[in-house]
C-alpha cells in the first residue's frame, strides 16, 4: 500500500439493540464496511474496540456478530480493549476500519466533559517568577484505575515538533560568492563604482584605470609620477583590496577543503518547493498524511535520529533536534561534520 494514499478510519457507533433490531445492525455495519472496503486496494483490516470488555471478545452485541460474520473473511478482524499499548501500534495498518462499541450512550446525560484550567494562576507565575523549567516537588496518579491512571508533570517549557532539513552541495557560484558576505560585496563594488566615475569625470588627473590597477595591477603610468588626487585616490585602494583579495582567497581555500552548505530551508513551502523528501514513520505520526501541503513528499520508513542519512528530511521533537542536529552540521562554521 502507497504510504501515501488515503487512510481510511471509518468509526462506526453502535448502542445496544433490542433482539428483532440486531440482525439489521449487523446486516448495516456489514454493509458498510464492504462498501468502504470496495474503494481502495489493499488488505483492509477491521479493529474492534470495546473500553468494558472481557476476555477480548464482544457477547451478546451487534459487534459481536460483525466480528463472526463470514462475509468479511476478506479482512483481518482484530479486537482491543483499553489494555492495548502504543508499542503494539504496529496492528494497525491502512487501510483500516475502526469499530468502537459505546455503551449506555445516554446515561448520566448530566457527565458531559468540560474544558478545565489545569493551572492555578498563583501557581502558573511562580512558574515564570522563579524560571522554573520542570517542577517535580509532586508526582501522582490522577486515577485509581490502572488502565486510565497517568502522571502528570507540572512544566512551563512549550515544545513542539520541526523538520530536520540537510543542507544540499552549493554550487560553483554559490562557492565563490560565500566567503564574503553580501554586504562586504556590496561595500567593494560601491567603492570600486565611484572610483571609476572620478576617474571618467577627471581623466587628465586620473591617467590610470582605477579597477585594473587595483585588482589587476596594470599601470598605464607610473603611479610614482602621477599627481596628489591620483595617489590620494589609488593608493588607500590598493592597500584595501590587498587585504581583502587575501582573505578571500583564504576563506575560498578553507571552503573548497571542507564540505560548504547552500542556504537554510525556514519554511515548509521551501521545503516542499525543494524536493527533499521526508522520512517519517506513518504508524506513529500517522497525522502528517491529512497534511495536504506535505502528503506528497512523505516516505514511510523507520527514523532512526542516530543515523540520519543527510538526504531526506525527519520530523523531530523540537528539543530533541536541537541537540541531535549538531552531530551532522556546525551552524558556526556552516559546514557539514
Amino acid at each position: 500500500m502507497n504510504p501515501s494514499g488515503l487512510i481510511l478510519a471509518a468509526v462506526l457507533l453502535t448502542i445496544a439493540a433490542k433482539p428483532n433490531e440486531s440482525s439489521l445492525v449487523t446486516d448495516y455495519l456489514v454493509a458498510v464496511i464492504r462498501s468502504l472496503a470496495s474503494r481502495y486496494p489493499g488488505v483492509h483490516q477491521c479493529v474492534f474496540f470495546g473500553a468494558q470488555l472481557k476476555g477480548g471478545a464482544f457477547v451478546g452485541t451487534a459487534l459481536g456478530q460483525v466480528l463472526q460474520d463470514p462475509r468479511l473473511d476478506f479482512a483481518t478482524r482484530s479486537v482491543i480493549t483499553m489494555n492495548f499499548r502504543e508499542e503494539n501500534a504496529e496492528v494497525l495498518r491502512y487501510p483500516l476500519v475502526l469499530l468502537i462499541e459505546v455503551e449506555r450512550i445516554s446515561e448520566n446525560v448530566r457527565n458531559f466533559l468540560s474544558n478545565t484550567n489545569m493551572f492555578d494562576p498563583c501557581y502558573w507565575n511562580h512558574l515564570k517568577n522563579n524560571k522554573i523549567d520542570i517542577d517535580v516537588t509532586g508526582v501522582a496518579p490522577d486515577e485509581k484505575s490502572e488502565a486510565t491512571a497517568f502522571e502528570t508533570m507540572e512544566t512551563s517549557l512549550v515544545s513542539g515538533d520541526v523538520f530536520a532539513v540537510p543542507r544540499s552541495a552549493v554550487s560553483m557560484v554559490q562557492l565563490f560568492m560565500m566567503p564574503f558576505s553580501w554586504q562586504v560585496w556590496t561595500t567593494l563594488a560601491l567603492i570600486l563604482a565611484m572610483a571609476e566615475i572620478v576617474h571618467l569625470l577627471f581623466p587628465c588627473s586620473l591617467k590610470n584605470d582605477p579597477i585594473l590597477l587595483v585588482l589587476c595591477g596594470l599601470e598605464k603610468y607610473d603611479l610614482h609620477r602621477s599627481g596628489q588626487l591620483e595617489k590620494f585616490l589609488l593608493m588607500p585602494l590598493i592597500v584595501l583590496m590587498f587585504f581583502a583579495i587575501c582573505a578571500y582567497e583564504t576563506k575560498l581555500l578553507s571552503l573548497m577543503t571542507s564540505k560548504p552548505a547552500a542556504k537554510t530551508i525556514r519554511t515548509i513551502q521551501e521545503l516542499v518547493d525543494s524536493g527533499i523528501q521526508i522520512k517519517a514513520n506513518l504508524l506513529t505520526d500517522f497525522l502528517l498524511i491529512n497534511n495536504t501541503m506535505i502528503r506528497n513528499s512523505l516516505i514511510n520508513a523507520t527514523v532512526d535520529i542516530f543515523n540520519m542519512d543527510m538526504v531526506h528530511a525527519y520530523l523531530l521533537e523540537q528539543s530533541t533536534a536541537e541537540h541531535f542536529c549538531t552531530r551532522y552540521y556546525d551552524p558556526d562554521q556552516r559546514i557539514h561534520r
